[in-house]
This record gives structure tokens, C-alpha cells and sequence, in this order.
């Protein structure tokens, strides 16, 4: 059950994140639930390049910078704040 609520939680923090909604402690489990889960990894990476694509191909583009990988580092950030996410 925790399994299925913490999904349902991850997705729609997503979908927050990717209009630039979070407050810290929701930017913060964010975070958690994408270091908890490889899984959710993947399925952030894939969800930011399909928002990055569909902007580039509607012109809506402009300052969104894609996840970073360096070492076990990933870097994320939406319009206000830049995380370090240890992938370890």
C-alpha cells in the first residue's frame, strides 16, 4: 500500500515540479522518493525529456536546463532552485 501511495505521491509532485510549484519540503521529498527508487529515476529522466522536446517543439523553451548526471550526482532544478540528488 505505502508502495502505491508513495507512486500516486511521486507522480503528481512530478507533474508540480514540471509547472514550477514546489515548495522546499515538497522539492525535498521529491527528491527522496527519486533517490529511493531506480525506477522513479528512469521515469524522471524520461519525463523531462518529453517536457523538453514538446517545449522545444512548441517554442516554449527558454531557460529549462535537463537533468545533469556527474558521477553518482544528479543535478535537477526547476525555475527557482537547483537539488543534488546522491544516486549512490
Amino acid at each position: 500500500m505505502d508502495s502505491q501511495i508513495d507512486q500516486a505521491d511521486f507522480e503528481q509532485l512530478l507533474s508540480r515540479f514540471s509547472e514550477g510549484g514546489l515548495d522546499p519540503s515538497e522539492r525535498t521529498r521529491l527528491g527522496l522518493l527519486i533517490e529511493s527508487d531506480q525506477t522513479r529515476r528512469l521515469r524522471y529522466l524520461e519525463y523531462c525529456q518529453i517536457h523538453a522536446i514538446l517545449r522545444s517543439e512548441h517554442g516554449l523553451l527558454t531557460a529549462w536546463t535537463p537533468p545533469t548526471l556527474a558521477g553518482t550526482a544528479l543535478y535537477v532544478r526547476d525555475r527557482k532552485t537547483i537539488m543534488a540528488l546522491d544516486l549512490k
